[in-house]
């Protein structure tokens, strides 16, 4: 008898438990702005209650004014203006999901979790705040913008004679890559521009950068091949602007994909283009499979070339690029040191600072110049 009273009292605690724990679960909340824009008004929810830090909210309609302490765990935008502070927590997602319209930002975005932008236009601004309000986009580090779609990021096109909004920026710390798409998505269609502090990566389509740009040393640009096929194999980054190249460019492949020597991949586009990478990384794909980075003056291609797999001296490819060369050698050669000289009748080689592995890139201003590779 006691046995099945002390079971019946651990089942009854197990059911007081279950039925306690409904208090943990989200609220999903649509805003319907029947009082006001105040986000913090229970009255312009649908249940009418303000969204806390574990709740999902949707946006599809009207205007909100979002407070520097809003909170939710997760937002789909489909339709409607924000402005405010729309501030996306470590752990929180922004889904912007505006279809074949425009959503339409007034005020400042910062994202430090994930910012899924799979359809729709997204304006900085339309006008109905008033010049110069319109608001940065700032990608945290840590922040994640996945673009899923072929669409525009622009700024405000003023009807009345006003300049384009200087305060309408994207300033990337983290990581913006488009992961899907085959076509082109636009950044600053109308003044609109872009810092890269941190990792642009195209996978597939093109990101094309229309409203200016800037890097930094700790900027990457980085592209995905998963095929010969621009769009779908592999992505593309454009710039409208002259391209310094500064930082690291970054080359990676995906679902075990191996190209065929002489395989090209045109990555980037740019009308100009100023000073040198840093890096060149992941430029050898193994199994005697090597990309050599081709500088033109208006883009850069990648040219897949075969290697000696398991030799036992390295190979030296040379390109050139803008004001000198790229030296690449397979990897699995630690401890090796790459050297120059402008002659060869001399004894004197200089060591080449190398602080890339497997690759550098060196100035160059003598008419000719040779290097080796020594233990």
């Amino acid at each position: 008898m006691k046995a099945k009273l002390r079971h019946f009292f651990t089942m009854l605690v197990l059911l007081v438990l279950a039925l306690g724990s409904n208090d943990t679960f989200s609220a999903v909340l649509t805003w319907n702005a029947s009082v006001s824009t105040d986000w913090n008004n229970p009255t312009n929810w649908t249940p009418p209650q303000v969204p806390t830090n574990t709740d999902h909210v949707i946006i599809n309609s009207g205007s909100v004014t979002i407070p520097a302490n809003g909170t939710f765990a997760i937002m789909d935008w489909s339709a409607g203006t924000i402005s405010g502070s729309l501030a996306v927590a470590s752990n929180g997602i922004l889904n912007i999901n505006g279809g074949n319209s425009y959503v339409v930002l007034g005020g400042v975005l910062t994202n430090a979790g994930t910012v899924n932008w799979l359809s729709g236009n997204l304006n900085l601004d339309n006008g109905n705040f008033g010049y110069p309000n319109s608001g940065p986009i700032v990608n945290l580090a840590g922040g994640s913008w996945d673009i899923q779609c072929d669409q525009y990021l622009d700024g405000w096109n003023s009807p009345d004679g006003y300049p384009y909004n200087t305060n309408a920026y994207f300033l990337n710390l983290g990581l913006v890559r488009k992961t899907a798409g085959s076509g082109t998505t636009v950044f600053g269609d109308y003044a609109v521009f872009f810092e890269n502090a941190g990792t642009v990566e195209a996978d597939s389509g093109t990101i094309s950068l229309q409203g200016g740009y800037s890097g930094s040393p700790s900027g990457d640009l980085a592209i995905s091949l998963g095929g010969v096929t621009p769009g779908s194999g592999y992505g593309k980054i454009s710039f409208s602007t002259p391209l310094p190249f500064d930082g690291t460019f970054t080359v990676s492949t995906r679902n075990g994909y191996h190209p065929s020597p002489g395989a090209t991949f045109q990555v980037l586009s740019y009308p100009a283009s100023t000073n040198a990478f840093i890096c060149l990384s992941g430029l050898d794909l193994g199994g005697g499979i090597l990309l050599q980075p081709q500088f033109g003056p208006t883009s850069l291609t990648l040219l897949t070339t075969a290697y000696t797999a398991n030799a036992s001296l390295p190979q030296l490819f040379i390109n050139r690029t803008l004001g000198g060369v790229a030296i690449t050698w397979p990897v699995g050669f630690p401890g090796w040191t790459l050297q120059s000289t402008t002659n060869l009748s001399s004894h004197t080689w200089e060591t080449v600072p190398n602080a890339c592995g497997n690759q550098a890139v060196v100035p160059g201003s003598a008419a000719q110049q040779y290097f080796r590779l020594t233990q």
